[in-house]
């Protein structure tokens, strides 16, 4: 079989884990039509008006939508949510089959990334978390610093304030990686931050001249106060922890100490860091899972590669 066939079979398999995972959802047609979360559509019909409301912050989905006419509906919003959920992995799974270069590695690592990486069936549509996601992922999957520089910079108008996580996360990872070479990861670190500081500057311009005056998430969590959070956090602190599930915490912790063993202690480190900010930005928010997802994919990702790449290494040397 060609390499072109191989691959067109790999994505097909991932398609169909990808949709496989997505009908697991329990509330996916109770949400699907109903109304709820539909402040999105209300936002991208309003999008080019003044604005306050904090998830203003996310135009680029809202854009879309308003520039595609799907905003009209807003069942054919959460399609386009649903459509962008069901590309995750296929889009990863490219990614991963140019980066990697060898398709036993592409494999582990979609069935690893689908059987670990609960969003995928635990989604919520409306929020512009699988945009943000698909593109953080991307920029983790790819070694060329314009691209990644791109990519963040447009995960940061998606949903800003977890894309700023969520890159510096991958900067973090890509500044410290064991398998790109220390010329490249500094550049790449450089285009993550970058791509993150001018989706800002972006923001702050859009914001200036369409008159938005927005209550920040800052003001959000100054107005409930540190005890509100405290409070839901002793109320269920089991489930805080848990909240990306055991698979997802097995395999992080796995790698992570495969690599504190190795003696990749800068690495190990960084992912020890990207998943302490995730946890942050679930304990001053209220939405659990997709904040987790959103904000670790990239380290993630990153981390999910190298140990697959190390692991392969270690394997060829006892061969």
């Amino acid at each position: 079989m060609t390499r072109h066939g191989s691959n067109v079979i790999i994505i097909g398999l991932s398609c169909v884990i990808s949709l496989l995972l997505f009908f697991q959802n329990p509330w996916l047609f109770t949400d699907l039509y109903s109304n709820s979360y539909a402040w999105f559509v209300d936002f991208s019909r309003t999008i080019f008006q003044s604005n306050t409301a904090y998830y203003a912050e996310s135009i680029l989905l809202p854009l879309i939508a308003r520039i595609t006419k799907i905003s009209n509906s807003l069942l054919a919003y959460k399609y386009l949510c649903a459509v962008l959920t069901c590309l995750i992995l296929p889009v990863f799974s490219w990614y991963s089959l140019k980066l990697l270069q060898n398709r036993v590695q592409v494999i582990i690592f979609i069935l690893l990334f689908a059987f670990t990486f609960q969003y995928l069936e635990f989604y919520i549509l409306g929020f512009p978390d699988p945009l943000t996601i698909l593109l953080l992922g991307m920029a983790a999957l790819s070694r060329k610093p314009f691209l990644v520089f791109i990519l963040i910079f447009f995960a940061g108008l998606a949903h800003f304030s977890l894309a700023l996580i969520g890159a510096i996360g991958i900067a973090m990872l890509f500044l410290f990686s064991p398998f790109i070479k220390k010329k490249l990861r500094i550049s790449l670190a450089i285009a993550s931050i970058l791509g993150i500081l001018i989706a800002r500057t972006f923001l702050a311009l859009w914001y200036f001249i369409f008159k938005y005056e927005l209550i920040s998430r800052l003001d959000f969590i100054l107005n409930k106060g540190l005890g509100f959070f405290v409070e839901r956090y002793q109320s269920n602190i089991a489930g805080f922890w848990l909240t990306p599930g055991i698979p997802f915490l097995l395999f992080y912790v796995l790698a992570t100490g495969f690599f504190l063993y190795r003696r990749n202690y800068y690495f190990s480190i960084a992912a020890i860091f990207s998943i302490a900010l995730a946890y942050f930005s679930v304990f001053i928010t209220i939405d659990g899972l997709r904040i987790f997802a959103v904000t670790i994919v990239g380290a993630y990702i990153l981390l999910m590669i190298s140990f697959i790449q190390a692991i392969t290494e270690k394997l060829k040397k006892i061969d």
